[in-house]
């Protein structure tokens, strides 16, 4: 191997160190250019050639592969798992709901409910009435009327 070469490498490995400490991706993409321009020098390729490719791969990477990645990574932390996935899907009234209970089927499974708003008029959902979980507290969800309720409920 030439020199050339084992600079190139080395230049990438240590790059591939501080990718380790910042996490930015940037730093990875322009390893991966100088472990190519290595490869290059390995085939023995000119200096012209073996910077061009670093270049052209660094550049690549950065340009096109970085946003593709960081786009999917950042995406990744908007899901919402178990229980809390729950929130915003529509349910219908099992057991007339109020401030103080009832129960509602969120796909096929039935759970114990109350409304999501503190109702000292103590208003009741009635019996099919199609609802949205506003949260989740233990075992029972919070839930509001996804449609407007008629007069005399209201």
């Amino acid at each position: 191997m030439t020199t050339a070469a084992w600079i190139w490498f080395a230049v990438a490995v240590v790059l591939g160190l501080v990718e380790i400490t910042t996490l930015t991706l940037a730093f990875a993409m322009v390893a991966t250019g100088a472990a190519a321009a290595g490869v290059v020098a390995v085939l023995g390729g000119s200096g012209a050639v073996q910077s061009g490719v670093a270049a052209a791969v660094s550049a690549a990477g950065l340009l096109v592969v970085r946003p593709i990645v960081q786009k999917h990574l950042t995406a990744a932390g908007d899901v919402r798992t178990g229980i809390h996935a729950m929130v915003g899907h529509p349910a219908v009234v099992t057991a007339p709901v109020s401030s103080h209970g009832g129960q509602v089927r969120i796909g096929g499974e039935l759970w114990q409910a109350r409304l999501a708003f503190d109702d000292a008029d103590s208003t009741e959902l009635p019996l099919h009435t199609h609802v949205t979980v506003a949260g989740v507290d233990g075992t029972t969800v919070t839930v509001y009327p996804s449609d407007p309720l008629p007069k005399e409920l209201a």
